[in-house]
């Protein structure tokens, strides 16, 4: 059972990490269930984050980017310390499109 407000891997899903799609990101790469709120936008295709057969370990990708790539191309520019953008950044809207 996964600690409350941790959300365990489900990299298995067969999906993979390619450009534009969105996935989970660890709060401990040691750790393949400490997965919260966190997610990241593949700006390129990035196998090393798919699921090992070895390891259990991969980032869960769960959504794909449908239009506007080149803004989160944009923000990626920014710069940023340890992390954190050195300005404010505003998503301004995001919405969920029903699967075909």
């Amino acid at each position: 059972m996964t600690e409350p407000g941790r959300t365990p891997s489900e990299a298995e899903n067969g999906l993979m990490n390619l450009a534009g799609t969105i996935a989970t990101v660890p709060n401990n790469d040691d750790d393949p269930d400490s997965f919260t709120s966190a997610f990241a936008i593949n700006l390129r295709d990035n196998p090393e984050y798919d699921f090992d057969t070895d390891t259990f370990f991969g980032r869960t990708v769960f959504g794909q980017v449908e239009a506007g790539l080149e803004v989160a191309t944009a923000i990626s520019r920014v710069a940023a310390t340890d992390g954190t953008p050195n300005e404010s950044l505003v998503i301004v809207s995001v919405s969920e499109i029903a699967v075909p």
